[in-house]
């Protein structure tokens, strides 16, 4: 009568699952690594669709990292924005002044090129000059005319030389009406909405690059 040796069948399917598991865990984590390349250009691409990017940086800066830090030795993708503020936008807040009793709220014109640190030595340099004028909540520059007619340009026309080399580059001077340039609006606080839908992106794009990703990697698994 023949005898079958059950045990040593046992231990070798134990010793091709544990196998099997080593390598759909390690292919899984390949898939992962496969995918952040894509989620990060995925995560571009929505930055640049929400918001009016002008800085192409502004875009970049979200960065993708993996690792296996799950109990069960799986991948997990962490996506996360390294500016400060980003949180802003992703979950909407309630913004008051540090100091003071306004916040100032610089206009377009201002030029895409001005920074904030630049912008709050403009307004200060302004003011200690008394050169601003405050109209229905705007602060507007009063800036330095050409005081003659001098080619051909009337005299209270244009910004002078001088007063433009003091301020900032990339800072727009166009006069209105009334020869002075709105630079800001003051308001007591400011309700930012939401505009960044993290969740949204993660469930209806992010998720699917990466099972695409783990699936095509997990096709080389060898039974």
């Amino acid at each position: 009568m023949p005898v079958f040796n059950c045990k040593s069948d046992i231990t070798r399917a134990i010793a091709k699952l544990n196998r099997l598991q080593k390598d759909t865990q390690a292919k899984v984590r390949a898939g992962f690594q496969a995918a952040k390349p894509e989620v990060k250009a995925a995560m571009e691409d929505e930055m640049r669709r929400v918001f009016k990017v002008r800085r192409g940086g502004f875009a970049k800066t979200w960065r993708v990292s993996t690792s296996g830090s799950f109990g069960n030795g799986m991948a997990m993708m962490r996506v996360f924005n390294i500016v400060p503020w980003m949180d802003v936008h992703i979950t909407g807040a309630a913004l008051g002044p540090r100091s003071g009793r306004a916040v100032l709220i610089p206009l377009d014109r201002m030029g895409s090129r001005i920074t904030t640190k630049k912008f709050y030595q403009v307004i200060d340099y302004l003011m200690q000059n008394k050169l601003t004028v405050i109209k229905h909540d705007v602060v507007y520059m009063k800036p330095e005319l050409n005081q003659s007619r001098r080619g051909g340009v009337a005299a209270g026309s244009r910004v002078t030389k001088a007063f433009r080399a003091r301020m900032p580059k990339g800072l727009a001077m166009a006069l209105n009406s009334d020869k002075l340039v709105p630079i800001a609006l003051i308001r007591s606080h400011v309700t930012l909405r939401a505009r960044f839908n993290l969740k949204r992106i993660g469930e209806t794009r992010l998720r699917a690059i990466v099972a695409r990703h783990v699936q095509s990697a997990l096709n080389q698994v060898r039974l």
